[in-house]
């Protein structure tokens, strides 16, 4: 299967990406004079050999946490010493759930892992065999079903500290999935979803315009990696340490304001997050570490994309390169390999289409076939990325 003709050139993507990104930074500096600092390369690796050889306790509680305390005092910034030295990352257990006969493992919230297993749950009514790729059928069963984990995601993904584990569990249920799973319409999109017990907010957080980095790596022993970093928004928060070269991210900017919320702005709480590498299981031996990097998208994503490869039958690199739909929170913009019948159904039926190029996510995975001994790899045309092996 190729994706070429789906996709626009690589000049076509990178430049209005660019130009983005360019703009969203002139806009968060307008009424600020913008200072341009180079950082001299001796500085950044004496930064790098420091956390090298003193490890983290010299970014978080030494002398590099001083010096980025001290720039975001003069910024005007919030981060300080304590801060940074009270900080502590967790070793968590994912959270899972099970997709045509195979575990689905995610990351709990803070981040949106709950919510690509939710659409799972909802997709899979044992019929998704039945099903035609990308026909209106489908289609609609995943948006509606996006729509309604969104709903459940804008009012309860927050600080695991902040919303009670039942809450979460309960979300996950199979008995939840079915109650939600009766809400859609087999061809009528519905007017507005509720969040389970209709939560205090419901509106969707604008989703960054990206600077993620995905890998997914296996090797020979069994060992398997899935791992996505990101700055968020384009250059992140725009501003870069003059000590040391960092560049800051706005994970931040997806705090709620509102002082019910769970995910409201509080000392000490992490954000809600959309980073999710993912990995599937089959029996106790993984088969399947991946992302679909993306914001907003990554979620919807995933489910895309283990849709294609185990409910349509399709190789890795098919199901990255196939043609996505993405929520946008008011409208569902749709790549311009879904035919026009498609989109005409789907109007029919009552969704608002985009046109909207972009943001459609960006795919990276590696396959264990654990009978032939064989490692399969897959790359996104959408974004740069390869597949290679070592």
């Amino acid at each position: 299967m190729s994706g070429s003709s789906a996709f626009p050139s690589v000049t076509e993507q990178v430049a209005p990406t660019t130009t983005d990104a360019l703009d969203e930074m002139a806009n968060r500096l307008k009424g600020n004079a913008a200072k341009w600092v180079a950082v001299p390369i001796g500085d950044r690796i004496k930064f790098l050999e420091q956390v090298a050889s003193e490890g983290i306790d010299a970014f978080y509680r030494g002398t590099i946490a001083q010096q980025t305390a001290d720039e975001f005092s003069q910024l005007g910034g919030w981060l300080d010493v304590k801060d940074l030295s009270e900080h502590r990352s967790n070793w968590i257990d994912p959270i899972r759930t099970t997709f045509l006969g195979r575990c689905v493992l995610e990351l709990p919230p803070n981040t949106q892992g709950i919510t690509a297993l939710q659409i799972l749950n909802l997709l899979d009514a044992g019929d998704l065999d039945k099903l035609e790729h990308n026909s209106p059928a489908y289609l609609h069963r995943l948006i509606e079903s996006v729509r309604i984990a969104f709903a459940d995601r804008a009012a309860y993904l927050a600080d695991p500290d902040a919303v009670p584990p039942a809450i979460l569990n309960h979300l996950l249920s199979t008995d939840y999935a079915h109650i939600r799973r009766n809400e859609i319409s087999p061809n009528c999109a519905a007017e507005h979803y509720c969040a389970w017990r209709n939560g205090p907010n419901t509106a969707i957080p604008v989703a960054g315009t990206g600077d993620t980095v995905c890998l997914a790596a296996a090797d020979d022993t069994g060992t398997v990696i899935s791992l996505i970093q990101s700055l968020f928004g384009a250059f992140g928060s725009g501003v870069v340490s003059q000590s040391t070269g960092l560049v800051f991210q706005n994970r931040a900017s997806l705090f709620s304001i509102d002082p019910v919320h769970p995910n409201c702005l509080h000392g000490g709480r992490r954000p809600q997050h959309t980073l999710i590498p993912a990995l599937v299981v089959e029996g106790q031996a993984p088969v399947l570490a991946f992302g679909v990097m993306g914001g907003d998208m990554q979620a919807q994503g995933h489910a895309q994309v283990l849709t294609n490869l185990f409910a349509f039958g399709m190789t890795l690199q098919e199901a990255g390169e196939a043609a996505r739909i993405r929520w946008t929170g008011s409208d569902v913009a749709v790549e311009s390999g879904i035919g026009r019948h498609i989109t005409e159904a789907l109007a029919s039926f009552g969704h608002s289409l985009s046109n909207e190029r972009g943001g459609f996510g960006g795919f990276q995975g590696v396959q264990i076939d654990h009978v032939h001994g064989v490692l399969r790899g897959g790359s996104d045309p959408r974004k740069d990325g390869l597949a290679i092996g070592w």
